[in-house]
């Protein structure tokens, strides 16, 4: 399930970008 973590931390970080 580390692989869906990282995934998560991946997705939040682009919304991120995006809002940014």
């Amino acid at each position: 399930w580390f692989g869906a973590c990282i995934f998560l931390i991946v997705a939040a970080t682009i919304l991120r970008s995006f809002f940014l």
